[in-house]
């Protein structure tokens, strides 16, 4: 399959240039792929053209701005965001059926000043009994390595790292995780009371 897309630099200064830079996806790094060189300036777009191969396992991703030299600044700016790649049955055979309940969340640390998904807090509400499938992905430019804590007394798994799937339900349960500025996972998370809301802190 091919992805198409195209980043439209909606800047006013016109010096300034920036391009897209994928996390976690096996894709080619030159031509119109993932290629860091290229470079859109202020008031043109760019087009990309990712092609992902049937043996391509799915995975939780993630982009960003990465012009050499601003990329710092533009992340810190929001240039950021989630990336899905679909569960491929044919190389993730063992995810289980209930992984398609899906919750996304994307925790960024700008500045020390922390949000999910753009938000001061994020609240699930889900059903009691039910597994859910947490894709969060954690966004920090400096890298530091923060903890990622569930309070809700809800069971909780890790079932995947940086888009690799570990298995259904591995090992025992825990309730803080630690995740680095870059990096993906997703757990496994089943709460018993009939109406349960999942808080997620980070500190």
């Amino acid at each position: 399959h091919k992805y198409k897309f195209t980043l439209r630099n909606g800047s006013k200064t016109m010096t300034t240039k920036t391009n897209i830079h994928l996390h976690g996806l096996h894709v080619s790094g030159s031509g119109d792929a993932d290629d860091v060189t290229r470079l859109v300036t202020a008031g043109h777009c760019l087009d990309y053209t990712w092609e992902i191969l049937p043996d391509h396992p799915g995975g939780t991703h993630w982009y960003h701005a990465h012009p050499h030299g601003a990329a710092e600044r533009q992340v810190n700016g929001g240039a950021f965001g989630l990336l899905i790649v679909e569960d491929n049955p044919e190389a993730d055979g063992d995810i289980p059926v209930w992984a398609s309940n899906e919750l996304l969340l994307q925790i960024s640390n700008i500045e020390n000043v922390v949000r999910a998904n753009g938000k001061p807090y994020e609240i699930f509400d889900v059903k009691a009994g039910q597994w859910y499938r947490l894709r969060v992905s954690v966004v920090d430019p400096l890298g530091k390595p923060q903890e990622l804590r569930f309070t809700s007394g809800c069971e909780v798994h890790k079932v995947a790292s940086d888009g690799i799937w570990h298995s259904s339900i591995p090992g025992s349960q825990a309730s803080t995780f630690e995740m680095t500025g870059a990096s993906r996972g997703d757990f496994a998370v089943r709460c018993s009371s009939p109406a349960s809301t999942v808080n997620i802190l980070c500190d």
